[in-house]
């Protein structure tokens, strides 16, 4: 039995981040040692040392690259022994860790004379802290020599009484001479004493019958605003259909009013035919303008909405789908059908086409409107495939006048994977977003060739995941082996946490007996949660002006959190300002996954040219374009056998 080394790292590493190496080696018959090391220009430095005394070993071990003055470095793993020699270098891509840096403002508007109160907070791609020593990194605004402690600032200055009225910016330069900025603006405004709240859908489809449109005052505070209810809704008309348009082409208005009643509100079941969503030469929108008179006051204000008009009446999206396919093993997909309000349509038809097939095959969607499927690939030879999923048939016929339904169909190619053995791995794509704290399971198809297994008695997957550019969790799965073909599926689970969100790279592999790797990678998408929970919670819902107040602020141990208080009127007038999770996990650097060609010591492949000779031409009998294994591979490899 040959010995087996193969190496795994990211193929782009950030320079001053915890990396990991995980390190297979395995049939071993004696004391190895195994040194991984960094080269760059004319220096080395040793990233991982040690000595493997197990027949059979795994494990992944952190390291960290220092700051270096080039991108450009090379990996180089050896393995030596009494009688074992292995050395394989490769070209690494060395990147600069980016952490995140980002301001926040007590308020997005201010009125001169007020102060602007901020704060600075920079944390790691992991969200940790990091605290600024040197007094030189930081240059922000007039301040300078200024350091963060414990990964957060909080400054304030005044505004003079007349300032320039506008949009400001505070800027903060770090050393790398990267900028961030925060913007808030400078105005004289009047707080809205309530809110007008326009609820209606965002898209009808061309054949409703009617929408129904509700109008509500809201206070600040939430109590319901007394008063007269006005809307008026519209259906533009198009100037530009026609050079020569009637005169009588008008847009389409309607008003409606009404006292509001006991909750601030009105609401209209509006007629559609009104609107002649069928006809062409009108916007593909309804526009709605509604007005709040408060009782008593005479003030008015105003709130607006829109409503989307479609002839697209169904839509079949792909929410799991196999990115490749593996000659023997199931290919998995998933699709969810949706009406023209993004609604599941249930209990339908659904026809599902493959382009290497004669006939479709037919799948009823559930009550969630979701179709599981799976085909049998065992017959297929293509290099890949197309699938093809439709729900109904679209007309071929066009007017000029009068619009037609539209059904939305979808597709999908999966390219086949080489294997020597005809032996595979293939994972189940996990549907939707997964949820932090669970324990996710994901389902493992395989199929392996019985005449490379000989005598083994198991084998073993290994499998990682990598998230924000780093290997974050590992494990195994030992499989009992057994004489003849085997294939079958079992199951992997990991924890679901902060350290794989908000998108990680599940990968699976194994090495056979003859030193062939088979492997496949899923994408998993992650709510955005953090590791440090806080809560915050008043002790009372309801409390009477000048009154006192609890406020109770719960977090993880060790956590430090910042507060804010403002009156709600002011967010109202730019909503679009507020921090999220959301806004703040799209402050992380895009770690893209970059595939990197795979050096073979038998040589180069050949490529399958025409041959003369003898004034005879000799074509290739067949040219194979199916992806191979390494194309699963997003990261380096460094596989001996």
């Amino acid at each position: 039995m040959r010995r087996q080394y193969m190496v795994v790292v990211p193929s782009q590493l950030y320079a001053e981040a915890p990396e990991k190496a995980c390190v297979v080696l395995s049939q071993l018959n004696e004391k190895v040692m195994l040194n991984i090391t960094l080269d760059y220009e004319t220096q080395s430095k040793k990233l991982l040392t040690d000595v493997v005394a197990e027949k059979n070993a795994f494990y992944c071990s952190p390291f960290i690259i220092p700051d270096l003055p080039s991108s450009l470095a090379f990996i180089t793993v050896q393995v030596t022994g009494p009688t074992q020699h292995f050395v394989q270098r490769k070209p690494m891509n060395i990147l600069k860790a980016e952490n995140l840096i980002f301001m926040q403002t007590d308020k997005p508007i201010y009125k001169p004379g007020q102060t602007v109160r901020f704060r600075i907070v920079h944390v790691d791609v992991n969200f940790h802290p990091l605290d600024e020593t040197d007094p030189k990194r930081n240059r922000i605004f007039q301040w300078r020599n200024h350091e963060l402690q414990s990964g957060l600032s909080q400054l304030s200055f005044p505004l003079s009484m007349e300032p320039s009225l506008g949009s400001y910016k505070i800027i903060l330069q770090q050393k790398s001479g990267k900028r961030e900025e925060h913007s808030f603006e400078v105005k004289e405004y009047v707080l809205p004493k309530f809110e007008v709240q326009v609820k209606a859908p965002k898209t009808i489809g061309f054949l409703d019958e009617d929408f129904p449109v509700t109008i509500c005052g809201l206070y600040t505070y939430g109590k319901p605003v007394s008063g007269l209810v006005t809307m008026t809704v519209c259906r533009k008309h198009l100037r530009f259909h026609s050079a020569c348009h009637s005169k009588y082409a008008q847009d389409i208005c309607d008003e409606f009013s009404q006292q509001a009643d006991n909750k601030g509100c009105f609401t209209k079941v509006i007629k559609a035919k009104a609107y002649q969503l069928k006809q062409k030469g009108y916007d593909m929108t309804i526009q709605v303008e509604a007005k709040v008179k408060e009782e008593g006051t005479g003030l008015e204000l105003t709130g607006h909405g829109l409503i989307r008009i479609t002839n697209t009446l169904s839509t079949l999206k792909f929410t799991k789908a196999d990115s490749h396919y593996r000659r023997g093993l199931p290919f998995f997909g998933q699709v969810l059908l949706v009406n023209e309000k993004d609604q599941p349509i249930p209990k339908k038809p659904i026809s599902v086409s493959v382009d290497v097939i004669p006939h479709p095959l037919v799948f009823l969607t559930n009550e969630h409107g979701l179709v599981d499927f799976s085909i049998d690939t065992t017959n297929f030879t293509a290099s890949s495939i197309t699938v093809t999923v439709s729900y109904k048939q679209n007309s071929n016929c066009y007017d000029n006048t009068w619009m037609d339904e539209f059904h939305t169909e979808a597709h999908h190619t999966a390219k086949h994977i080489y294997s020597p053995s005809k032996s595979y791995v293939s994972l189940e794509a996990p549907v939707g977003t997964l949820t932090c704290g669970q324990t996710q399971k994901i389902r493992a198809h395989y199929i392996l060739n019985g005449q490379i297994l000989k005598d083994e008695k198991e084998i073993t997957f290994y499998y990682l995941i990598k998230a924000k550019g780093s290997i974050t969790q590992s494990g195994i799965h030992v499989l009992s082996a057994k004489q003849g073909d085997m294939k079958g599926v079992f199951s992997l689970s990991f924890q679901v946490g902060p350290d794989i969100a908000p998108k990680g790279q599940l990968l699976i592999y194994s090495i056979l007996p003859n030193g062939e790797v088979i492997a496949d990678t899923e994408e998993l998408q992650v709510e955005t949660c953090f590791a440090n929970k806080v809560n915050l919670s008043f002790s009372s819902a309801q409390a009477l002006p000048a009154s006192d107040t609890q406020l109770k602020v719960s977090a993880s141990p060790h956590s430090l959190c910042g507060l804010r208080a403002v009156d709600q009127s002011v967010l109202l007038m730019k909503p679009e300002a507020e921090l999220s999770p959301k806004t703040v996990y799209n402050l992380l650097p895009a770690k893209h996954f970059y595939g990197v060609g795979y050096d073979s010591e038998d040589g180069k492949c050949v490529e399958p040219k025409d041959i003369i000779q003898d004034g005879i031409v000799y074509t290739p009998k067949e040219t194979v374009y199916d992806d191979d294994i390494y194309s699963i591979f997003r990261v380096h490899t460094f596989p001996k056998d």
